[in-house]
Protein backbone atom coordinates (compact mmCIF):
# COMPACT_ATOMS: atom_id res chain seq x y z
CA UNK A 1 0.00 0.00 0.00
CA UNK A 2 1.23 3.34 -0.97
CA UNK A 3 -0.41 5.44 1.59
CA UNK A 4 0.94 2.76 4.10
CA UNK A 5 4.25 3.00 2.69
CA UNK A 6 4.18 6.86 1.97
CA UNK A 7 2.21 8.17 5.02
CA UNK A 8 1.98 5.74 8.05
CA UNK A 9 6.37 5.90 8.00
CA UNK A 10 7.52 7.33 11.06
CA UNK A 11 3.89 8.42 12.46
CA UNK A 12 3.82 8.31 16.56
CA UNK A 13 0.42 8.68 18.37
CA UNK A 14 0.59 12.52 18.11
CA UNK A 15 1.13 13.03 14.62
CA UNK A 16 -1.07 10.54 13.38
CA UNK A 17 -3.72 12.88 14.64
CA UNK A 18 -2.84 14.78 11.36
CA UNK A 19 -3.69 11.77 8.94
CA UNK A 20 -6.98 10.99 10.99
CA UNK A 21 -8.40 14.11 10.90
CA UNK A 22 -7.76 13.89 6.31
CA UNK A 23 -9.92 10.52 6.25
CA UNK A 24 -13.26 11.20 4.48
CA UNK A 25 -14.54 7.64 4.61
CA UNK A 26 -13.90 4.39 7.20
CA UNK A 27 -13.40 0.27 5.73
CA UNK A 28 -11.67 -2.29 5.46
CA UNK A 29 -10.37 -3.29 2.00
CA UNK A 30 -11.86 -3.06 -1.02
CA UNK A 31 -10.80 -3.90 -4.65
CA UNK A 32 -9.88 -6.70 -6.78
CA UNK A 33 -6.40 -6.64 -4.62
CA UNK A 34 -8.16 -6.38 -2.23
CA UNK A 35 -6.33 -2.84 -1.17
CA UNK A 36 -6.45 -1.81 2.60
CA UNK A 37 -8.71 1.63 2.92
CA UNK A 38 -6.58 4.73 4.23
CA UNK A 39 -8.68 4.04 7.65
CA UNK A 40 -7.67 0.41 7.61
CA UNK A 41 -3.96 1.64 7.26
CA UNK A 42 -3.97 4.31 10.65
CA UNK A 43 -5.89 0.83 12.89
CA UNK A 44 -2.67 -0.66 12.41
CA UNK A 45 -0.70 2.11 13.17
CA UNK A 46 -2.47 2.25 16.21
CA UNK A 47 -2.34 -1.00 16.70
CA UNK A 48 1.62 -0.78 16.01
CA UNK A 49 1.90 2.35 18.10
CA UNK A 50 -0.31 1.42 21.32
CA UNK A 51 -1.24 4.46 22.52
CA UNK A 52 -1.92 5.04 26.01
CA UNK A 53 -6.20 5.14 27.08
CA UNK A 54 -5.90 8.43 27.93
CA UNK A 55 -5.34 9.74 24.38
CA UNK A 56 -7.35 7.29 22.48
CA UNK A 57 -10.38 8.71 25.01
CA UNK A 58 -8.79 12.11 23.61
CA UNK A 59 -9.79 10.74 20.04
CA UNK A 60 -12.74 9.30 21.18
CA UNK A 61 -13.96 12.49 22.62
CA UNK A 62 -12.81 14.65 19.78
CA UNK A 63 -17.04 15.30 18.88
CA UNK A 64 -16.12 17.45 15.63
CA UNK A 65 -14.03 14.83 13.77
CA UNK A 66 -16.23 12.08 13.23
CA UNK A 67 -13.30 9.63 11.53
CA UNK A 68 -11.14 10.59 14.46
CA UNK A 69 -13.65 9.45 16.67
CA UNK A 70 -14.41 5.76 14.70
CA UNK A 71 -10.99 4.90 14.59
CA UNK A 72 -10.20 5.71 18.38
CA UNK A 73 -13.61 3.64 19.23
CA UNK A 74 -12.54 1.00 16.94
CA UNK A 75 -8.84 0.49 18.30
CA UNK A 76 -10.67 0.90 21.64
CA UNK A 77 -13.09 -1.93 21.06
CA UNK A 78 -9.56 -4.21 20.02
CA UNK A 79 -7.44 -3.21 22.82
CA UNK A 80 -9.14 -2.81 26.23
CA UNK A 81 -10.83 -5.30 28.27
CA UNK A 82 -15.01 -5.76 27.32
CA UNK A 83 -16.33 -3.92 30.96
CA UNK A 84 -14.64 -0.79 29.69
CA UNK A 85 -15.46 -1.25 26.22
CA UNK A 86 -19.02 -1.24 27.05
CA UNK A 87 -19.16 1.61 29.38
CA UNK A 88 -16.83 3.95 26.79
CA UNK A 89 -18.73 3.27 23.50
CA UNK A 90 -22.08 2.97 24.42
CA UNK A 91 -22.69 6.82 25.46
CA UNK A 92 -21.32 7.35 21.54
CA UNK A 93 -24.84 5.63 20.52
CA UNK A 94 -26.21 8.57 20.61
CA UNK A 95 -24.30 10.39 18.03
CA UNK A 96 -26.65 10.05 14.76
CA UNK A 97 -24.51 11.35 12.14
CA UNK A 98 -23.69 10.06 8.48
CA UNK A 99 -20.41 8.23 7.68
CA UNK A 100 -19.45 7.10 4.59
CA UNK A 101 -18.05 3.37 4.13
CA UNK A 102 -15.77 2.47 1.79
CA UNK A 103 -17.02 -1.21 0.27
CA UNK A 104 -14.98 -3.90 -0.61
CA UNK A 105 -16.56 -3.39 -4.31
CA UNK A 106 -15.11 0.58 -4.43
CA UNK A 107 -18.33 2.02 -3.99
CA UNK A 108 -19.38 4.33 -1.30
CA UNK A 109 -22.67 3.90 1.08
CA UNK A 110 -23.44 5.98 4.00
CA UNK A 111 -24.53 4.57 7.67
CA UNK A 112 -24.53 6.33 10.88
CA UNK A 113 -21.88 6.26 13.72
CA UNK A 114 -24.60 4.57 16.31
CA UNK A 115 -25.01 1.82 13.70
CA UNK A 116 -21.32 1.26 13.62
CA UNK A 117 -20.62 1.40 17.50
CA UNK A 118 -23.72 -0.68 17.52
CA UNK A 119 -21.59 -3.45 15.35
CA UNK A 120 -18.43 -3.09 17.60
CA UNK A 121 -20.60 -3.87 20.15
CA UNK A 122 -22.43 -6.33 19.25
CA UNK A 123 -21.42 -8.02 16.12
CA UNK A 124 -17.77 -10.30 15.59
CA UNK A 125 -16.26 -9.03 12.30
CA UNK A 126 -15.93 -4.99 11.78
CA UNK A 127 -15.66 -4.83 7.12
CA UNK A 128 -13.97 -8.26 7.37
CA UNK A 129 -12.37 -8.04 10.41
CA UNK A 130 -12.48 -10.45 13.27
CA UNK A 131 -12.74 -8.49 16.48
CA UNK A 132 -11.71 -9.86 19.43
CA UNK A 133 -14.28 -11.53 21.85
CA UNK A 134 -16.39 -9.45 23.70
CA UNK A 135 -18.02 -10.83 26.81
CA UNK A 136 -22.04 -10.80 27.09
CA UNK A 137 -23.13 -7.52 28.82
CA UNK A 138 -25.36 -9.47 31.29
CA UNK A 139 -22.82 -12.08 32.39
CA UNK A 140 -20.79 -8.11 33.32
CA UNK A 141 -23.37 -7.28 35.30
CA UNK A 142 -24.11 -10.15 37.12
CA UNK A 143 -20.01 -10.24 38.22
CA UNK A 144 -20.85 -6.62 39.22
CA UNK A 145 -17.84 -5.34 36.54
CA UNK A 146 -20.91 -3.25 35.02
CA UNK A 147 -23.00 -1.26 37.45
CA UNK A 148 -26.80 -1.66 36.13
CA UNK A 149 -28.24 -2.50 32.25
CA UNK A 150 -27.64 0.47 29.82
CA UNK A 151 -30.18 2.75 30.19
CA UNK A 152 -31.26 4.38 26.87
CA UNK A 153 -31.34 8.06 25.95
CA UNK A 154 -34.88 7.73 24.66
CA UNK A 155 -36.38 5.60 27.32
CA UNK A 156 -38.00 9.14 28.70
CA UNK A 157 -38.83 10.38 25.35
CA UNK A 158 -40.89 7.38 24.07
CA UNK A 159 -43.70 5.48 25.55
CA UNK A 160 -45.82 3.27 23.56
CA UNK A 161 -49.36 4.08 23.68
CA UNK A 162 -50.66 0.36 24.99
CA UNK A 163 -47.94 1.53 27.64
CA UNK A 164 -49.48 4.88 28.45
CA UNK A 165 -53.27 3.32 28.50
CA UNK A 166 -52.12 0.54 31.25
CA UNK A 167 -50.11 3.85 33.03
CA UNK A 168 -53.61 5.76 33.25
CA UNK A 169 -56.23 2.77 33.66
CA UNK A 170 -53.96 1.67 36.68
CA UNK A 171 -54.13 5.46 38.24
CA UNK A 172 -57.53 5.24 37.61
CA UNK A 173 -58.02 1.92 39.13
CA UNK A 174 -55.70 3.62 42.23
CA UNK A 175 -58.19 6.59 42.58
CA UNK A 176 -60.50 3.93 43.02
CA UNK A 177 -59.07 2.32 45.85
CA UNK A 178 -57.95 5.31 47.54
CA UNK A 179 -60.58 6.10 50.76
CA UNK A 180 -62.98 8.70 50.20
CA UNK A 181 -63.14 11.52 52.29
CA UNK A 182 -65.57 12.69 54.77
CA UNK A 183 -67.78 15.65 52.51
CA UNK A 184 -67.75 12.67 50.01
CA UNK A 185 -69.51 10.10 52.55
CA UNK A 186 -72.25 12.90 54.13
CA UNK A 187 -72.83 13.17 49.89
CA UNK A 188 -73.52 9.82 49.47
CA UNK A 189 -74.79 8.37 52.48
CA UNK A 190 -77.68 11.22 51.71
CA UNK A 191 -78.35 9.75 48.11
CA UNK A 192 -78.46 6.19 49.54
CA UNK A 193 -80.94 7.04 52.15
CA UNK A 194 -83.60 8.52 49.66
CA UNK A 195 -83.03 5.27 47.59
CA UNK A 196 -83.76 3.44 50.93
CA UNK A 197 -80.35 1.79 51.15
CA UNK A 198 -77.83 1.50 54.13
CA UNK A 199 -75.37 4.18 55.21
CA UNK A 200 -71.46 3.71 54.55
CA UNK A 201 -69.40 2.93 57.31
CA UNK A 202 -66.93 5.76 57.95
Amino acid sequence: SLYWKEKCFGLTAETILDRALELTSVGGSFGAQQKPTEFLCLLLKLLQLQPSEEIVLTYIGAEEHKYLRVLGALYYRFVFSSARVYLTLEPLLSDFRRIRIHQRDGTFSLKRFDELIWCMLRGEKWFDIMMPRLTKRQVLEDLGEIDGARKSIIENEYVPEEIKKEIENGKEEEKEKEPKNIDEIEEENALRANLGLKPLER
